[in-house]
């Protein structure tokens, strides 16, 4: 409490809202999660923005919250990106963080998990599909959601770290080579950067390469030990693809990119999400300087 008895500090909060895009013809569901702060609103924070929102921020929000309480990463404002349309998120986050040229090489798959249990509420799967791709995505990233999280909430404008996993990932590498300068910071957990024998996350470095543009981010790139021994994840050569794609950035010595990777022993690609997270924004953020509503006893 402060002097007058009033609380200092507020306590950590979720809020959501629905967006609709002019970029996607699409309405999203966005979730915010606000750190504890103080009670006058003179704080300002970095965001982590989070695709996937659908499948993750349920976990994310709590992971969150722990590590800023322990001060393990400063305290951030958390933004997830999912859809209004939830049961249909499996295949409209294939539309979203692929590009056009992944879409069409992952064609029968993506209509593989629209046929399957794990999608509803999707009538015509092509209409959605082929409409849009990761750059109108990003579009609605950069030029929609993220003036609106600034308008709306205590940010810091210029502080922003992004985070994905599995496709999510692989949108991250979109946008990291595509718009250099959006996100400070990186966290991508096991992308999908091959299929098949297609090498979608070296043709990206490729490309940036012979642009002659520099970065100035931090990158933190994951993958489980264990993640190509499931059948379902057979044809993404997750694993593989992770270190031919590790070598080439090490190799490539971009400019600005400071890069750190990790193979997390013992994980599957239904559980690598967690430490992709909590261990990549501890490397990319680093520690708290203080956290200032611990107990006088702790400081």
């Amino acid at each position: 409490m402060g002097k007058d008895g009033k609380p200092e500090f507020r306590p950590f909060e979720i809020d959501q809202h629905v967006l609709v895009s002019e970029f996607v013809a699409e309405t999203f569901t966005i979730k915010v999660a606000q750190p504890i702060s103080r009670a006058d609103s003179s704080e300002r924070f970095p965001v982590v923005y989070a695709v996937d929102s659908d499948h993750f921020f349920g976990g994310l929000s709590n992971l969150a919250a722990m590590m800023q309480g322990y001060g393990e990463t400063p305290r951030f404002v958390l933004v997830g990106i999912g859809y209004q349309n939830s049961g249909a998120a499996s295949v409209l986050r294939m539309r979203d963080l692929f590009s056009r040229r992944m879409q069409a090489v992952l064609g029968s798959y993506i209509s593989q998990v629209a046929e399957s249990e794990f999608v509803t509420g999707l009538d015509d799967v092509k209409r959605v599909t082929q409409a849009t791709d990761a750059g109108h995505f990003l579009r609605f990233v950069r030029d929609e959601l993220m003036p609106w999280v600034q308008k709306h909430y205590p940010v810091k404008p210029d502080d922003n770290t992004f985070w994905g996993y599995s496709a999510g990932g692989t949108f991250g590498l979109f946008t990291l080579f595509n718009a250099p300068r959006m996100f400070n910071r990186y966290v991508l957990g096991s992308p999908g950067v091959s299929y098949k024998g297609e090498n979608f996350g070296t043709e990206l470095v490729d490309q940036f390469q012979k642009s002659g543009q520099t970065l100035n981010a931090r990158v933190f790139l994951s993958v489980g030990e264990l993640e190509d021994h499931h059948p379902a994840a057979a044809n993404f050569d997750l694993v593989g693809g992770y270190v031919q794609l590790t070598k080439l950035l090490r190799n490539s010595e971009i400019p600005g990119l400071h890069l750190t990777t990790r193979v997390f022993p013992g994980e599957t690609h239904a559980t690598a999400w967690t430490s992709s997270f909590t261990h990549g924004l501890k490397s990319v953020l680093g520690p708290a300087e203080k956290v200032p509503f611990w107990p006088d006893s702790l400081r």
